[in-house]
């Protein structure tokens, strides 16, 4: 199929969504689809070269962007983008050239393509619809139109929320976890900070927003003089921030933000990746998605074949259970993360199995070849049967 694929924001970004989307891309583009992504560059977005290269996929895909005459993506600039993104699409319909189907990540996109230009569209959403009144009123109209198809949520959790708030059925939605890449042998390890050399390395790999446990690791880092925490991620104030309140710590090293392409260096040269989120996880928008979300670096750390200890939250349960494919803590109780380090410390046939169980758990059904192929065959077989009549 040719397959148009519209990120919900800007590329190249620090945020998980561009990760994503191009690694959704590569994916559905690698089961034998053209694919064409269209995404957001502001005038301040940073310049990265190769955005292929940057995000570590294929050039196997093409790449559109929407240029917003603005160093903000706010508000306006989002609608702004979300009209020019369906009137792209609605000329590509127009042309000797049309897509077999549209698979969106942006609401204000699916509103105008839906209602405006009456065009079919496949939505993605991983998040509940923020309580803002004219987000809702899209949303309602978006669903209500006979052009909207059906909507992919990354857990069960979320799917149960929109069910039992909107006019939707079952059939419509349908639930894909996030993935990650398999890790080819050949990739080396990246060294790590002065002073971790053989120290028991537990390491983060990921943002540093309130709620994602890193305000647990004072207290790690102390129970623990035997491990080393390496904080791989993060904006500069956020790591400004923490580097201030840990500065006491000799065992704790922050690195910065690194590119997507460059983590998986950092996690195969770890001993224990953990994934401290807490009840309450603020995104970059300040959304609390502790309830629905499916995290990246758990797929990406499960593919590492490492030990991974994870909070015993629902959503986590959905993909790890305790002593098979992880080590589950409860979100805030740190003594319980630091035995649980301890436990992986002292017992390596533990830490082999949990590692062993996580990397079964990733091949069978966490790789972004699996998602996109189950995507094409639940979500979008049929859609070019009705392909986009001018």
């Amino acid at each position: 199929m040719k397959i148009a694929y519209i990120a919900p924001g800007l590329i190249p970004s620090r945020e998980a969504n561009s990760v994503h989307v191009m690694k959704m891309c590569a994916a559905f583009a690698s089961i034998g689809n053209q694919v064409t992504l269209i995404a957001a560059q502001t005038t301040a977005t940073e310049a990265v070269g190769s955005l292929f290269d940057y995000y570590g996929v294929s050039e196997s895909f093409t790449i559109e962007i929407i240029h917003i005459n603005s160093p903000h993506f706010n508000k306006k600039s989002r609608l702004s983008y979300g009209y020019k993104a369906a009137k792209y699409i609605a000329k590509r319909c127009a042309s000797d050239e049309p897509f077999d189907c549209v698979f969106s990540r942006d609401l204000h996109m699916c509103f105008f393509l839906t209602c405006l230009f009456h065009k079919p569209v496949f939505c993605e959403y991983h998040a509940k619809i923020r309580e803002q009144r004219w987000k809702e009123m899209l949303f309602r109209l978006m669903i209500s139109s006979e052009h909207f198809k059906k909507m992919v949520v990354i857990t069960e959790v979320l799917k149960e929320h929109y069910l039992s708030k909107y006019r939707l059925s079952a059939e419509q939605i349908y639930v894909a976890s996030d993935g990650a890449d398999e890790v080819p042998e050949a990739v080396a390890l990246t060294p790590l900070a002065v002073g971790s050399e053989g120290k028991f390395n537990v390491g983060y790999i990921g943002g540093l927003y309130k709620g994602r446990g890193i305000e647990l690791l004072g207290e790690m880092a102390v129970s623990c003089p035997y491990a080393f925490f390496h904080i791989i991620g993060g904006k500069d104030k956020d790591i400004a921030y923490w580097k201030e309140l840990y500065s006491g710590l000799e065992n704790v090293h922050f690195y910065g933000f690194v590119p997507h392409s460059q983590t998986v260096g950092y996690g195969k040269s770890m001993d224990v990746l953990i994934a401290p989120y807490q009840y309450v996880v603020e995104t970059a928008g300040d959304d609390n998605t502790a309830s629905w979300m499916s995290p990246l670096k758990l797929f990406e750390y499960m593919a590492l074949k490492k030990p991974i200890v994870a909070s015993d939250l629902p959503m986590l349960r959905e993909v790890l259970t305790d002593g098979v494919n992880g080590v589950l803590c409860l979100p805030d109780d740190a003594p319980a993360w630091s035995e649980a380090i301890k436990r992986l410390y002292e017992n390596n046939e533990l830490a082999e199995t949990i590692a062993a169980g996580a990397l079964r758990s990733f091949e069978e059904k966490y790789t972004w070849k699996a998602r996109a192929e189950n995507i094409v065959g639940n979500v979008l077989t049929g859609c070019a049967t009705e392909r986009f009549e001018v």
